[in-house]
């Protein structure tokens, strides 16, 4: 989207059809660490209170979110791509006369760079882990996309990232949020929210050994 000037046409899109300005609103902004902190309270409170089910989701969420962020703090800054506003004033009136800088970029710079968007990466990330973490939710574990859409498009009308940086965050975010999150679906699980135990055999030379085994 970059070489093909589609990441700056996008923008004018965000920026001149839609009525997009920099900054516009900062709820996009802080929605993920309000998130990630409400998580944070809700996996601690379920520690001490809740059903173990209901910590296994939290600690899937939570998994799933870090080790996005993680991975997506790294790629900024092995490839260090350029924001919209290049580091200039983000209101200047010619701020959309500069599509080069869609495809400008300083690998390992001291800084961390635009590509992919963090917030977007980290938002579906907590949607993607709650859908494939908890099925017992039934339609609503797919509500937090509606979050994740609401933040990645406040990313691209608010002029603080590429459209091509949203598409890669969002599809970062599902990667790894489905896959830790598959990890904690419950299969197997009783309703006390434990796994079932398991009589289990094991042939030997001279016979045999039987166990008694329970995975939490």
């Amino acid at each position: 989207m970059a070489p093909s000037g589609a990441d700056h046409e996008l923008r004018l899109v965000a920026q001149r059809s839609l009525g997009g300005r920099y900054n516009q609103e900062p709820i996009s902004v802080w929605a993920p660490f309000v998130l990630a902190a409400g998580t944070g309270f809700s996996y601690s409170v379920s520690s001490v209170w809740g059903p173990c089910r209901w910590r296994q989701i939290g600690a899937a969420v939570i998994q799933g979110a870090t080790l996005t962020a993680g991975v997506t703090g790294l790629l900024k800054w092995t490839v260090g791509r350029e924001f919209p506003a290049g580091g200039a004033d983000p209101h200047a009136s010619d701020r959309l006369e500069h599509p080069e800088r869609a495809t400008e970029y300083e690998p390992f710079g001291v800084v961390l760079r635009a590509w992919p968007s963090g917030h977007t990466a980290v938002s579906v990330a907590f949607a993607a882990t709650l859908r494939s973490a908890a099925p017992e939710l039934g339609p609503w574990r797919w509500s937090g996309y509606v979050f994740g859409a609401a933040v990645a498009f406040g990313m691209w009308h608010g002029d603080h990232h590429w459209a091509s940086d949203i598409v890669s965050g969002a599809a970062l975010g599902e990667a790894v949020g489905s896959s830790v999150g598959t990890g904690f679906n419950g299969s197997g699980f009783n309703d006390r929210g434990t796994r079932q135990a398991q009589l289990i055999f094991l042939p030997g030379s001279g016979g045999g050994e039987l166990q008694w085994a329970r995975n939490w």
